[in-house]
């Protein structure tokens, strides 16, 4: 079974469902178990405009209808600005210019939270001593990342926030919520998961290089 992982305010539009059943059929194989599919999150800036004497709704109902709300303004990536690190990787830019496959690959980057489709069976559950408008979701894609899932975009599916914007939500986290962050949860992803192999830096590895050679 397939599910559509968005917050409350998020809606589809209404051939989503075509949109991703058609996407489906064109692979064969379908989603895997450990595979996301990112849909791209925006946002309006208005809910209604007028044209042609007529006042319509912004949400759009084709990918080239979004791409004209955005040449117009209306519309916009979802918090790409305010929380880069959100959804940053799902890289827009490359979305929108329709030069790549109907899926592309991305790699995972610290405090990514996009909007997925995934199988439901085998999927980590949210970590529940999180509440409030923080670390309930990225911490999600943390596990999932370390539980070997991986994430491709799909070009044409897309999402949009209706409603007052969250920007607007003043959230301060707490300090049992750090605390629950740092002593519980990423405890658990270490017992669970094991530790997290540590990359090293272009400069430090020049840097041990250089030592190797000098000792030889």
């Amino acid at each position: 079974m397939l599910e559509l992982f968005q917050d409350i305010d998020f809606c589809v539009n209404t051939k989503a469902y075509w949109v991703l059943r058609h996407l489906l059929y064109q692979q064969q194989h379908g989603i895997g178990m450990n595979l996301t599919l990112i849909v791209l999150p925006f946002e309006t800036t208005t809910t209604t405009i007028a044209r042609d004497g007529e006042t319509i709704e912004v949400a759009p109902t084709t990918k080239a209808n979004l791409t004209q709300q955005l040449i117009e303004g209306n519309v916009a990536p979802f918090s790409l600005i305010e929380f880069a690190k959100g959804h940053g990787p799902t890289d827009f830019d490359k979305c929108l210019s329709n030069a790549t496959d109907v899926l592309y690959r991305i790699v995972y980057e610290n405090r990514f939270e996009p909007y997925v489709v995934a199988r439901k069976e085998g999927l980590p559950q949210y970590w529940t001593g999180f509440r409030g408008h923080y670390y309930n979701k990225f911490s999600w894609f943390m596990e999932l990342t370390r539980a070997g899932y991986q994430y491709q975009v799909a070009r044409d599916f897309f999402v949009v926030h209706v409603g007052p914007s969250s920007k607007s939500v003043d959230y301060e986290r707490s300090k049992w919520e750090k605390e629950e962050y740092s002593e519980r949860f990423m405890v658990y992803l270490k017992e669970t998961y094991g530790e997290v192999e540590k990359k090293r830096t272009k400069k430090k590895s020049e840097k041990q290089d250089t030592r190797l050679r000098q000792r030889r």
